[in-house]
């Protein structure tokens, strides 16, 4: 399947045979790395190798399912065993209101979680509270999932959910951070929907989008225990400046629980009834990705972080490495990284870290036959209906003749604007499935 709908539309922007070439082996590279994370196919691989698991075992299974490729697990699962009921919450606008046969299918607000997300994870809590000894309860975890899955904890609206999470996504922190607050105004993250499983089995299948795969983060981590306290959560509102910014509520639950005022979320949880796997993350379409290159190939990291424009200044100097003759890493060569850096929003432009990311590079690139593409696995780049985005030698030249400068673009975080204009923004739709940021460099 060709994920980039623009593909050829892209490959036309090309300045000369060597950048088309480029650009094509980029493109290619990008789809087979999202091809390699199929949901459906990697929920079906663990059923088909997990001989240690007798399902007939369980008196009922369950499922609760919240995230971007919760759809397509949720599928597999209804294929490969015997399923009572269950609830899964995709994002809005996905189209997958129904298909499945016993679990009921919600769209819930992303990346800001709206009242469908609270009543699905309410509903979800339901069945976690009915399932007995002798039980089991699956559930599917991957990217997105904790605005899907949301339900504030008491004494904080929605609303006030809603903004303090507008507020985390532009101040520009981590993913680690972010979940250190949204663990602690939850009742189901960090450990909380497990707990609420008890005394039934629960076996969580997890899909990554976060860096380096801690799975306690993946989604706020709802079925594993937090080592996360209220400290950290205070620490992030220290850091960006968020007390005098966020709603009072919030910020009073904070502070009480530093305190000891509120219960901590579970710290422990019962080995014997809870089990995490991990069936799918960003090394697996790094590794497609190296095994379909036709070139020297070398992976550079599944753990790029940092500020995406500066990031892709870096990425641009390691790429103009290669085109020095004593360097080991000899053309024609492609270069892969995976990851997801971050995107500090001063300006009110669209884009995002993948599109700002390939404009950093495109500024130290300038008249070298290089190509460098970035995109989001899922298919989403920030505020634009674009996946990611994709850079040259030339892109800089180009936008100048348009009258578009490059720096004037990054400080308004209008990259989409920018790329979109020279037809090199790159276009999927949605994937329903999030491994985070695949990055490709081309150098020919």
């Amino acid at each position: 399947m060709q994920w980039i709908r623009n593909y050829h539309e892209v490959l036309d922007n090309s300045a000369n045979p060597t950048i088309r070439k480029a650009r094509e082996v980029a493109m290619e590279l990008l789809n087979v790395g999202i091809g390699a994370v199929d949901p459906f196919e990697l929920t079906k691989a663990f059923f088909k190798k997990a001989s240690d698991l007798n399902f007939n075992d369980f008196s009922v299974i369950r499922v609760i399912g919240f995230g971007k490729a919760s759809f397509d697990m949720a599928r597999a699962v209804e294929e490969m065993i015997d399923v009572e009921e269950g609830i899964i919450v995709v994002p809005e606008g996905t189209g997958k209101k129904s298909g499945l046969k016993k679990i009921e299918i919600v769209e819930g607000g992303h990346p800001i979680p709206d009242e469908y997300s609270v009543a699905a994870a309410s509903v979800a809590l339901k069945i976690a509270e009915n399932s007995g000894e002798g039980d089991l309860v699956v559930v599917l975890v991957s990217g997105g999932g904790s605005a899907l899955f949301a339900k504030p904890a008491e004494g904080i609206t929605l609303k006030e959910k809603q903004d303090v999470t507008q507020l985390l996504l532009k101040s520009g922190c981590t993913i680690n951070e972010f979940n250190s607050v949204r663990k602690h105004i939850s009742d189901v993250k960090g450990g909380q929907l497990a707990k609420a499983c008890y005394p039934a089995h629960v076996l969580a299948l997890i899909i990554s989008d976060v860096v380096g795969d801690p799975m306690e983060t993946i989604a706020s981590g709802p079925t594993l225990p937090d080592p996360i306290i209220f400290q950290d959560a205070g620490y992030v509102f220290d850091k960006y400046d968020l007390w005098e910014k966020a709603p009072e509520s919030i910020c009073r639950r904070i502070k009480e629980g530093m305190t000891g005022q509120i219960e901590e979320t579970p710290k422990s949880l019962d080995s014997s009834l809870v089990r995490n796997v991990l069936i799918g993350n960003n090394s697996l379409a790094l590794n497609a990705m190296e095994k379909a290159a036709r070139y020297n190939t070398l992976i550079l990291t599944g753990q790029l972080e940092g500020e995406g424009r500066e990031a892709g200044k870096v990425l641009a100097g390691i790429a103009k490495e290669v085109l020095r003759s004593n360097n080991p890493v000899k053309r024609p060569c492609v270069l892969i990284l995976g990851g997801e850096t971050t995107v500090t929003v001063v300006g009110n432009g669209k884009g995002g870290r993948n599109q700002e990311l390939v404009l950093g590079a495109a500024l130290s690139l300038q008249k070298r036959d290089i190509v460098i593409a970035s995109l989001g696995t899922d298919g989403i780049d920030g505020s634009a209906d674009a996946a990611g985005g994709i850079a040259d030698g030339f892109t800089v030249e180009r936008g100048n003749r348009e009258g578009l400068d490059v720096v004037e673009y990054l400080s308004k975080n209008d990259s989409n604007t920018f790329l979109s204009a020279l037809h090199d923004a790159l276009i999927t739709g949605r994937t329903n499935t999030n491994v985070g940021d695949i990055i490709v460099i081309v150098v020919l």
